[in-house]
């Protein structure tokens, strides 16, 4: 039996995965906060609300959870094994397996606003307010 294709739907801090052919719910994931930012990459979603959540495609099992306070993190690309945030300024980088933290950078001096982030693969560009 061919796997479904799963669209992930979210909002409102909950997470769906959806058969994207027959409508079908497949699975729900509540992840608590607001907005949700999502990507998927290689059987995994990557969603980014009040923390970032690395879940399973297939079951929406979580896989890992790493807290996220302090900084307001709006935009999210997923490349190159990494998982990279952007928000008021900083950047910071987080393993796309394990969800260990890689690295931070708060671009010191150059001020605070929304970030947009690109790489040949991915991109996330900020809203503007």
């Amino acid at each position: 039996m061919k796997q479904p294709t799963v669209l992930v739907v979210a909002f409102n801090g909950k997470c769906f995965g959806i058969d994207a052919v027959t409508g079908e719910s497949l699975w729900r994931r509540e992840l608590h906060g607001g907005t949700v930012v999502l990507r998927v990459r290689e059987g995994r979603v990557y969603a980014l609300c009040s923390g970032l959540v690395c879940l399973d495609l297939a079951s929406g099992e979580v896989l890992w959870s790493v807290p996220t306070v302090g900084i307001q993190w709006t935009a999210m690309v997923v490349d190159a094994g990494s998982v990279v945030l952007g928000g008021q300024g900083e950047a910071c980088a987080f393993d796309a397996v394990s969800g260990e933290r890689r690295w931070h950078e708060r671009f010191k001096g150059d001020g605070r606003g929304p970030v947009s982030l690109a790489t040949e693969r991915d991109h996330s560009q900020a809203e503007r307010h």
